[in-house]
């Protein structure tokens, strides 16, 4: 006798319903396979399983850690996975922590490009992005969709990492989340938030190719109007990978021809037209990647666009060749993911050892990681138009160079976290409107816009409630009388503050 068991998988933050977020096999006593489902988000999977057998559930997913489960059919109702607990290590992502957590900060930037266009434009981060603070320990960003039509191209750099741009489809919402550290430096993993098609992509990425099919074989239930463009895409590179082709040619019939990049289908169509021998569709589709000039969205794509650059004729030097290999500096930048990512100054420059700490003298938005969190600087819940949002998005390069009139209040405070934790409450209490990352242990604020006794308050209590050994100095870069007279009443303040916590 057989009884149907639901089994409802761990929460997986922003993960719209009906997401596949993972796949859960179900084993007996003797390890045979006796079930293998898809995971969905807000969804039970049901599986019929024999009575009385002693059963052990594993899920994977490329979001969270699931906690093995035990359970015998007709002893035991629905099976919860949980998350697992233990390091903060995402499955799949091929290292492990190097001790604890470092503190380390960074900038973000969010370019797009129009279909069809060559060239990529930088998005205005106060308008192209949005905080979600639902997803501990996750920055999460969201391009507004009429304000690109085409691809985006998401540039982390900062904190000794390398730049560099992952590549996302319009529409998707991406996050930013630490990732261990590589050589001592805390890295940052830029992924979408929940999607069934990078779900796909990462399963076809590690080698799961039965956890990838699981996950396609929900595909078709999926109404168009509901359809994910990665789940659309990620099928297509599944059947080429597969080495389907009636897979593929029904799966072009089934598809919006808008899916993905066009240099995602012109990847797909180029190896279609080589397993069909097809010369003219393959030589037409090789020109136009030649056209393209821009690497598919999906890692997969790159990887197919890689084999038909190694099998032309060694010296052939055809407008066919050399078109692609326009695609050679992509191609020798790619860092490990699902989504094309490689190294790079800005997206249209690809390199293999860009300049680590060097600032964009364009918008960025500043984040920071501390303790396994991840977080924009100043960053509240009520989005980038709040002031504390505003706070550390200067729209000026970091270097420090205001106008004369433009006198500023200068911050000086080693530890880390306790400059953090000034600067925002400053600016969440409205006792300042402005502040601006000034460098590595300094913030400013404008000294026109200080709210003095409010301040002199704040830095009293400031001084008394936090821990000494803190070096707090106060500082400005105006040789104006009134404003050193005010640097220095404030400071006056706060060794007041300071002896009456003694």
């Amino acid at each position: 006798m057989r009884v149907s068991v639901p089994l409802h998988a761990a929460s997986v933050p922003t993960a719209g319903p009906g997401t596949v977020i993972g796949v859960a096999d179900v084993v007996d006593r003797g390890a045979n396979l006796l079930a293998r489902v898809a995971l969905r988000a807000g969804r039970p999977a049901d599986v019929v399983l024999p009575r009385g057998e002693r059963c052990l559930v594993r899920a994977w997913s490329p979001y969270v850690r699931m906690q093995p489960a035990v359970l015998t059919p007709g002893d035991s109702g629905e099976v919860l996975l949980g998350v697992r607990k233990g390091p903060s290590v995402r499955p799949g992502a091929g290292r492990s922590p190097a001790g604890r957590p470092r503190s380390s900060s960074g900038w973000v930037q969010v370019w797009s490009r129009a279909a069809g266009g060559d060239d990529w434009s930088l998005l205005d981060p106060h308008r192209a992005l949005r905080v979600d603070d639902a997803a501990a320990g996750r920055l999460v960003l969201s391009a507004a969709g009429h304000m690109a039509a085409g691809p985006l191209a998401i540039h982390v750099g900062g904190g000794r990492r390398s730049p560099v741009s992952t590549l996302a489809l319009r529409g998707m919402s991406m996050t930013l989340a630490p990732a261990g550290n590589a050589h001592g430096v805390p890295q940052v993993e830029v992924r979408p938030t929940a999607d069934s098609g990078f779900t796909l992509l990462e399963a076809l990425r590690l080698g799961r190719m039965a956890h990838a099919e699981t996950v396609a074989a929900a595909w078709p239930d999926v109404p168009r109007e509901e359809a994910s463009a990665l789940f659309d895409l990620a099928v297509g590179y599944l059947r080429c990978r597969q080495e389907d082709v009636e897979g593929v040619v029904t799966w072009q019939d089934q598809v919006s021809p808008t899916a993905g990049t066009s240099a995602d289908r012109l990847a797909i169509e180029a190896w279609l037209a080589r397993r069909t021998e097809s010369r003219g569709a393959y030589r037409d589709a090789l020109a136009q990647l030649g056209e393209e000039r821009r690497p598919p969205v999906a890692s997969a794509g790159l990887d197919l666009l890689g084999a038909l650059l190694s099998r032309l004729p060694a010296g052939r030097r055809d407008a066919r060749r050399t078109a692609l290999e326009a695609f050679s500096p992509y191609i020798a930048t790619a860092r490990a993911g699902a989504l094309t990512a490689y190294t790079a100054e800005d997206p249209s420059r690809p390199a293999r050892a860009p300049r680590r700490n060097r600032r964009p003298g364009t918008d960025v938005v500043e984040f920071r990681m501390s303790e396994g969190q991840i977080s924009p600087v100043l960053g509240g819940g009520t989005g980038f138009e709040s002031a504390a949002h505003r706070a550390l998005n200067p729209t000026q390069p970091m270097s420090g160079e205001l106008m004369p009139a433009d006198a500023v209040l200068i911050v000086t405070l080693e530890d880390a976290d306790a400059r953090w934790s000034l600067a925002r409450w400053l600016v969440e209490a409205g006792i300042v409107t402005q502040v601006t990352v000034r460098n590595a242990h300094a913030f400013e604020t404008p000294l026109a816009e200080l709210r003095e006794g409010l301040l002199a308050d704040a830095l009293q209590q400031w001084s008394r409630e936090t821990p000494g050994g803190n070096r707090l100095r106060l500082t400005t870069d105006s040789r104006d009388q009134e404003s050193v007279a005010l640097v220095r009443g404030l400071e006056r303040a706060m060794e007041v503050g300071a002896q009456g916590g003694e």
